[in-house]
């Protein structure tokens, strides 16, 4: 098979953490917060787009820690569950 190099790739990591620390959780902040998450993400549909790229957005993946290492189940970072909104999230 033939190589495609260089791969062209835009990878943004732990995306909503940049959201959380400058929006509150309010009912207009959220709105603001969804409508400039969705402004980005359109800029970077047209950046793949136009030169031809990958967009990978991940948000706080962390790896799966096995009971043998001292903690036990999945844990999202330190924690066992998060609270998002008011809601418990636990990992899928």
């Amino acid at each position: 098979s033939r190589n495609r190099f260089p791969l062209k790739l835009i990878v943004l990591d732990s995306v909503a953490a940049l959201f959380r620390s400058e929006f509150d959780n309010t009912p207009s902040d959220l709105r603001k917060r969804a409508s400039l998450f969705f402004k980005i993400s359109g800029k970077l549909k047209q950046l793949a787009n136009k030169f031809g790229l990958a967009v990978v957005i991940t948000n706080q993946v962390t790896d799966f820690v096995e009971s043998s290492d001292g903690l036990s189940g999945l844990r999202i970072g330190n924690l066992r569950y998060m609270c998002s909104s008011g809601r418990r999230v636990v990992p899928a």
